[in-house]
């Protein structure tokens, strides 16, 4: 499998798949490249076409061997998961947020990709992203994934929950990375109240786990 490349977007993506009549759209995490979540694809590899986009950050703290969304500062992070009411995270909207999302919309475009037809998610960051793509993008999907995701752009978020009409989201009750009771924030905050919102708690880490993957192949149905 190679990395396509698209102009316009100016994003790399795997594609498998392709011509289903569907499309899963997936955003990997923090460090990771297109293929870290390709495996998922096993799940269905044949009613649906799957995408693996790769971000386009490299920051020199991964060595060149890892992808990034947007820029996080660790220690910034830390500082802010020790807040049990975690206000300054669900608050913040990276610079870049945006200028990913808009890059994101143009890979769609280029891919001729309809919302009423295409699944949204992500992993860790890739989730924040993914997120952001449905709540505030304009672009509302046929549902949302948000595998181990957080809570943040709080108000931007809360506007746009409106227009989402299923969501799946998952997280480790240990989750060591990304708290679990940000998670439930996320829950409660914007996901409970939509249509049709899959809440699958686990115990385990920073992961996705089988037991959650053959709840989400139930879930894409």
């Amino acid at each position: 499998m190679k990395l396509i490349n698209d102009d316009f977007s100016r994003l790399k993506y795997l594609r498998i798949n392709p011509g289903a009549e569907q499309t899963i759209v997936l955003l990997h995490g923090y460090g990771a490249n297109a293929f870290d979540l390709s495996s998922l694809a096993q799940i269905d590899a044949q009613n649906y076409t799957w995408i693996f986009v790769q971000a386009p950050l490299s920051p020199p703290e991964l060595g060149g061997i890892g992808f990034s969304w947007f820029e996080l500062r660790l220690s910034q992070l830390d500082e802010w998961m020790r807040d049990p009411q975690f206000k300054d995270i669900v608050s913040w909207a990276p610079p870049e947020l945006s200028e990913r999302s808009e890059q994101l919309l143009k890979l769609f475009q280029s891919l001729g990709l309809n919302p009423k037809e295409t699944h949204v998610g992500g992993f860790s960051q890739g989730a924040m992203l993914a997120t952001e793509v449905a709540l505030n993008s304009g672009f509302s999907p046929k549902s949302l994934s948000v595998f181990s995701g957080a809570y943040i752009n709080k108000s931007a978020w809360k506007r746009g929950k409106l227009e989402l009409k299923k969501v799946f989201q998952s997280h480790g009750e240990q989750d060591p990375v990304l708290p679990f009771k940000l998670a439930e924030k996320l829950q409660n905050s914007i996901f409970h109240s939509i249509e049709s919102s899959k809440w699958q708690p686990f115990q385990g880490g920073h992961e996705i786990p089988r037991q959650v993957l053959k709840s989400w192949a139930e879930f894409l149905g």
